[in-house]
Parts: C-alpha cells; structure tokens; sequence
C-alpha cells in the first residue's frame, strides 16, 4: 500500500482513502487578520483558498453579509467550503488555475466590474494583475497571514521512512519544507504537487519537471485516485538530476 506524505494540516476531509495511507505533516500556520470586513458594496467577490472561504462563510452565518453575493472562487476544497451557504451565486468550478479563473472573469463580467478580492498576505499576483490590466478595479482584502511552520522535521523523522510519496499544496509551503528539511531526505521519494505554481516553485528548487507529478485536475482526491492507478508514476528523486 503506497503511503502518502501531504504537507498540509490534517481536517479529516481525506483521513480516509482506501488503498492509500495518508498522512499529513502542516507546513505551515494561519493566523486570522481581519473577520470584520465589508464586502456589502462590491459587485463580486474572488475567492481562491480554503482558508478565506471558511472566514467568508463566518461572515454569513452571522448575517454580516445583506444580500445575495456572486462568488468566483477555484479549487476543490475552496468551492465545497462556499457551497455550505448555497442562496449565493458561485462561478470558476473547473478552472485550473489563477490565470484561469481571471480569464473567466474578464469574459463573464464588464470592466467596470468592482472585485474585491479575499485572499492572505502572501497571494500570487496573477489574478489581480491580469484584472488590473483588463480595466477592472479590484479591492484586495488580506483576511489571513500565513507563516511557515518550524517543527516540520520534527514531523517528518516521524512518518518519512513509512512513506513513498510527498505532496507539496503550495509555493510557500515549498519554501517552507525546504528551509527545515534538506533535499537529500527526498532521496527515494515520488513526488507530486498541487496546482502548476506549486510545480514552478519545485522546479526552482532544482527538481526536473519531469518528476513531479500534476494531476490534470488539481485536487487532492484526483491526485491520490492517480496515485492509486499508477498514473502519477515518475522516476524516484536523484541527487544527480
């Protein structure tokens, strides 16, 4: 049975696949910012971590929120957290990526379109940037920061040597990762990343790209049913490479 190391905090969505062990190791904190925003007078609203939904979703069920919200938001665990208040609109299931989900935008809505964007202190430019440039006023509402976590090799000493697959969920968690474990502990290992970002940031770190593995759709039930298929199978990580 393949065990698979995801360096992510553990909330039970994923405790459970059969013929997979999963074990999670957080590479990183979240510290809440702001929980008293307005997003009352904006026209739509992007959403694009997990983290901004929950607090989002805080915010309606303590009816802070007056009226009925357009929502674009990606990523699978991102968009079921929304779907737990279903009276809003929500729109960008599917998309891939940042770039995606702006161009949805840029398509679906007219330039004079005010955003406000949820996000954490340590957003890609991507999303804004391509909105900006197509003459949308975007409002950037930072409602977390995250931090890198410094107990991550304590953890993997731990779980390292019962696993054969690691899974970075994001750029910093990279950064993270790698500013407490050496690379020479990947030796061995397959690996795969959430979201082409993610890859970027391996592939930076001096990885080919042909040994990360990207599920074509980025999510972490895909990639572990891959996992499990086979289908996600890449040459283990060489010293040499």
């Amino acid at each position: 049975m393949d065990t698979v190391i995801l360096l992510r905090e553990d909330d039970g969505d994923i405790s459970q696949f059969e013929g997979i062990r999963v074990v999670c190791i957080p590479a990183l904190e979240y510290i809440d910012l702001n929980t008293q925003f307005d997003v009352n007078d904006g026209d739509v609203l992007v959403v694009t971590s997990p983290r901004a939904a929950i607090i989002l979703i805080n915010q309606l069920r303590l009816g802070k929120v007056k009226r009925k919200l357009k929502i674009y938001a990606m990523g699978y665990k991102t968009i079921n957290i929304l779907k737990q208040c279903p009276d809003n609109v929500l729109a960008g299931e599917g998309t891939k990526d940042a770039k995606e989900l702006a161009d949805l935008i840029k398509h679906s809505e007219a330039p004079n379109t005010k955003i406000k964007f949820l996000c954490g202190n340590n957003r890609r430019d991507v999303l804004p940037s391509v909105l900006k440039s197509a003459g949308f006023e975007v409002d950037e509402i930072v409602l977390y920061e995250s931090k890198e976590l410094t107990n991550i090799k304590e953890n993997w000493d731990i779980f390292s040597m019962q696993s054969n697959w690691v899974v970075f969920m994001s750029p910093m968690g990279v950064k993270s990762f790698f500013r407490n474990v050496d690379k020479e502990c990947l030796i061995g290992k397959e690996i795969a990343a959430i979201w082409s970002s993610t890859k970027a940031a391996l592939i930076d770190q001096g990885f080919e790209s042909s040994l990360i593995g990207t599920p074509e759709v980025p999510t972490i039930l895909s990639l572990l049913e891959c996992i499990k298929n086979k289908s996600l199978k890449f040459s283990s990580y060489s010293l040499n490479n």
